[in-house]
């Protein structure tokens, strides 16, 4: 269990994030690549049937993220103590709950299905496939999300390398399984989620043995699981509000796909795409910064509070430079990613849409690099409630905005709800650092001390 509070903080901190953005980036690959073979030989009716309700399944997901987000940074923070074995115990009961929730959450979400439907706006000629991606997705839906948590957990206690190696094995493995089910057997989007949930299993069984080999080599791999009191209230103290967190950010996405899919299956593929867009973006400024919550969570644990805000200038200065290329990449080549995406048959409809988002967008996507990173350390020094506070905010902003602009703009009133929210958050997030809203009293009695010695922090 590596301490990255230990040594130089910026090349740490730089060695933590380069194997969880190669991780995340692989991760999010596979999605992509979906996309990409569904929309270069299935089409726009393909793209649309996943992308209508791609949004709510990722709202289901982020209950998952959320929790999985908690649990890390407890196992973090527990790490520091030495205490191997309630450390092993608590990862083990805690991925165990996770994994339950996960089940649960798949269940009802197929058997309330018909609503779930009526509530997205999804027409008649999507209808059939859409179900059909929607069920397969869901039935696999607790492979995705163990190894999701289980990846948080490499993270928390220093070694993010394992993650990434198996984000590798899972890319191409998708790759090769999206091409035998779309192009080769013909399966169309079944195809694209049958991939997807065989890759994700597999990727769940090899996340099972290797934690097992860990546990062993610390003498605490034949120990069972011990469901106590001890082990799950602390981590769920904070697994909750940040799941509450993830929950807020991405319901916003859910809200606003009825208003999207009644404007048309061009504007359901070409915000499909839009989407996908974003996340490879976000899987690049989110994971050059997820390194600071385990980071300012063993600072916590071992006392040493006011190492965090190194932490944070550090973390801010990597996440831009790391960034802003692939911000730039998307704002140079607009019209040929859309292509990419869409293929040769698409409306010219959906192509002017995703080049609208890319150019109106996109430069703002800065706003959600900085957000993000205080996402990351307000979770890590233990204050996940501002986090919820600017989310919420944002979330609220969004959703008003689509529904007051959408009837009258089309897609651009859409454009406009990721705009205005995401800078909004982005100066409530800066104000609550500068302001110092963050600091509990044990940081604050640091503070103090180090004042009445003379110490610069």
């Amino acid at each position: 269990m590596k301490d990255i509070t230990k040594g130089n903080l910026s090349r740490n901190l730089f060695l933590f994030a380069v194997p969880v953005i190669i991780s995340g980036v692989l991760s999010q690959a596979y999605v992509t690549v979906d996309k990409i073979m569904v929309g270069q030989i299935i089409g726009e009716v393909g793209l649309a049937a996943i992308g209508s309700t791609s949004n709510f399944i990722t709202l289901l997901k982020s209950i998952i993220w959320g929790l999985g987000t908690g649990v890390s940074l407890y196992i973090a923070y527990l790490s520091t103590s030495g205490d191997k074995r309630r450390t092993v115990n608590a990862v083990k009961v805690n991925l165990v709950c996770i994994a339950l929730i996960a089940t649960v959450v798949s269940v009802l979400s197929i058997l309330l299905y018909k609503p779930i439907f009526s509530l997205l706006a999804i027409n008649d000629e999507i209808r059939r496939d859409a179900f059909i991606y929607y069920l397969v997705y869901l039935i696999g839906f607790v492979f995705f999300t163990f190894g999701n948590a289980a990846s948080y957990i490499f993270n928390a206690i220093g070694r993010p390398s394992f993650p990434m190696k198996l984000a590798i094995f899972s890319c191409l493995g998708n790759v090769v399984l999206n091409y035998v089910f779309i192009a080769v057997f013909k399966l169309g989007v079944l195809g694209a989620a049958l991939g997807s949930v065989i890759v994700a299993a597999t990727s769940a069984v090899i996340y099972i043995v290797r934690l097992y080999m860990e546990f062993s080599s610390l003498g605490c791999g034949k120990e069972r699981i011990r469901f106590v009191g001890g082990d799950i209230f602390p981590a769920w103290r904070l697994a909750v509000p940040c799941m509450i967190q993830q929950f807020i950010m991405y319901i916003s996405g859910a809200a606003v796909q009825p208003a999207v899919n009644l404007l048309g299956t061009a504007a359901i593929a070409s915000y499909s795409v839009c989407s996908e867009i974003y996340s490879v973006l976000s899987t690049v400024f989110q994971n050059s910064s997820r390194g600071l919550s385990p980071f300012c969570a063993q600072c916590y644990g071992k006392g040493d509070f006011l190492l965090v805000r190194r932490g944070v200038r550090v973390t801010v200065r990597q996440s831009i430079l790391l960034s802003l290329p692939v911000i730039a990449l998307f704002m140079l080549l607009p019209e040929a990613v859309a292509k990419l995406f869409l293929g040769a048959r698409a409306s010219a409809e959906s192509v002017d849409y995703v080049v609208l988002y890319m150019l109106l967008c996109v430069p703002f996507v800065i706003c959600q690099v900085v957000n993000n990173l205080f996402h990351n350390f307000y979770r890590g020094v233990m204050m996940p409630k501002l986090a919820t506070f600017t989310t919420a905010v944002y979330t609220v902003l969004r959703i008003a905005i689509t529904y007051a602009l959408v009837w009258r703009l089309g897609m651009l009133g859409v454009f406009l709800g990721f705009v205005v929210p995401w800078s909004v958050e982005c100066i409530l997030s800066v104000a609550f650092y500068l302001k110092g809203s963050w600091k509990s009293e044990l940081y604050r009695a640091a503070e103090r001390e180090n004042a009445e010695l003379g110490i610069r922090n």
